[in-house]
């Protein structure tokens, strides 16, 4: 019995070393295949509209970002039974982190309000994804960016995905053409396709590139424009990534100003404020500094004479379709507040906000235009005052950094608080998760940032 046994621990771990060598430490201590999809997801995600897919019957859609998610839980799971004493490392990982608590609450709260649901299956079923597209990913970038360098290269990644994504754009704005609608499964529902791929014509064609709607390509930019701004200003990259940062930086604007999306020219502009009062605060009086503001001026310059005949169409003959659109926001605020009477601090169930309050378009869509409203009406006001709680954190947790942070960091350290104002301020306005990951992404960026400048904070004291 005993040889039998040993014989078929010696076959398991034959058959097991080529995964553990894939799942192997590289020499940070990092996971470096999970690292490495990390990276991929980053840029091939967002170029990849989520509708578009394989699609079993009434099975959700499986597209590249479900894809990529799915894959890095089976590497989780498979690596954590490999070596069993991983998860314990990893938690002392997260403890080393206050904004993983947080984020551990938010969840766990939606958890609960999903067991209370109307209905609790389905909201288990949306609480899952959100974990699966939110969670998982921040746990990637809080646990496996390990050292400055792959702090670095993250930045990095998510520049060049930007770049490619405002050349989609700015072509789809010449071409007045969505190229991804061929592509959807002709197994999708056919009010599911039609709403990914409308227009949204707004006395004028308005991109979307491969996003599911004009705004949320704008939410996009408002995360990758501030930067890539920080890229092109920080001479510690190579000059090819820095001019690629500073096409992704004015196409970015061009770009939001062809969604359409006024919110995201307003939301620019006051992300370009915090920026320069954010460097005016933390730039010393020489050379350097002064080349910065020069170039940042420059890039106004630029993106300001670019966008001027665009910009003014946005402001021309609209007077009635923004007055319809604010006095739906109001209907739906009315609507959340009504609803939140009924269960105030659990809410209605994670996914079924639309159900509950909501407005109609003339194609009879339901929708609420917020993602603050849809917490609130989902998982109550403890839920709302969570996820609040969650973007101060973040915010603030990142200012905290700028003056321990190097100086090659710093200015990606400036850049991902100021994104994470503007994701702050567009989530007012729309309640679409599809940029959630790389937000989430974002805050696993600045937990591990924090650990990998402790642990440089605590080896100095001792050398």
């Amino acid at each position: 019995m005993q040889l039998a046994t040993q014989t078929y621990c010696r076959k398991f771990e034959r058959l097991a070393a080529p995964l553990s060598d894939c799942l192997a430490f590289d020499d940070a201590g990092g996971f470096s295949m999970l690292k490495k999809a990390f990276f991929i997801f980053i840029v091939l995600s967002p170029l990849w509209p989520t509708y578009v897919g394989i699609k079993f019957a009434d099975l959700p859609i499986l597209n590249i970002s479900r894809f990529f998610s799915v894959m890095v839980l089976f590497l989780l799971v498979t690596h954590s039974f490999l070596l069993p004493g991983w998860l314990g490392k990893q938690t002392k990982k997260l403890k080393k982190a206050p904004l993983s608590s947080v984020i551990g609450i938010y969840f766990a709260w939606r958890l609960i309000s999903a067991a209370t649901s109307t209905r609790p299956g389905y909201s288990f079923f949306i609480v899952a994804v959100d974990l699966l597209l939110q969670y998982q990913f921040y746990l990637i970038a809080a646990l496996f960016i390990n050292t400055k360098n792959d702090f670095f290269a993250a930045i990095r990644y998510f520049t060049f995905a930007g770049a490619i994504v405002v050349s989609f754009s700015l072509i789809e704005a010449q071409t007045q053409r969505n190229f991804f609608a061929a592509f959807a499964p002709a197994s999708s529902s056919a009010d599911y396709i039609n709403a990914a791929v409308s227009e949204k014509i707004r006395d004028g064609y308005r991109i979307q590139a491969g996003f599911l709607h004009p705004l949320v390509l704008a939410n996009y930019l408002v995360l990758i424009v501030p930067l890539s701004i920080g890229v092109f200003i920080n001479k510690a990259y190579g000059s090819v990534t820095r001019y690629i940062a500073l096409y992704a930086s004015i196409g970015g604007i061009l770009a939001t100003v062809y969604t359409g999306s006024r919110s995201g020219i307003l939301i620019l502009g006051l992300e370009f404020i915090i920026g320069i009062f954010l460097m005016a605060v933390s730039m010393k009086k020489n050379a350097w500094g002064v080349f910065k503001m020069m170039n940042l001026s420059i890039i106004a310059i630029v993106a300001g004479i670019l966008g001027f005949g665009a910009g003014g169409k946005l402001v021309e003959g609209r007077s009635s379709a923004e007055s319809m659109s604010s006095m739906a926001r109001v209907d739906q605020l009315n609507a959340s507040l009504a609803v939140l009477q009924t269960s105030p601090i659990l809410g209605v169930g994670p996914g079924l906000a639309a159900s509950y309050a909501y407005t109609e378009n003339a194609d009879g869509v339901r929708s609420l235009d917020s993602f603050f409203l849809t917490v609130l009406v989902e998982s109550g006001v403890i839920g709302l005052l969570l996820f609040l709680a969650l973007l101060v954190c973040a915010f603030t947790r990142t200012m905290k950094l700028l003056p321990v942070g190097d100086i090659i960091n710093r200015s990606s350290l400036q850049a991902i608080s100021i994104s994470i104002v503007g994701a702050t301020a567009f989530c007012s306005i729309l309640s679409i998760y599809e940029i959630f990951p790389y937000l989430f992404s974002f805050f696993g960026l600045i937990s591990a940032y924090q650990r990998i400048s402790v642990s440089n904070i605590v080896n100095k004291n001792f050398t």
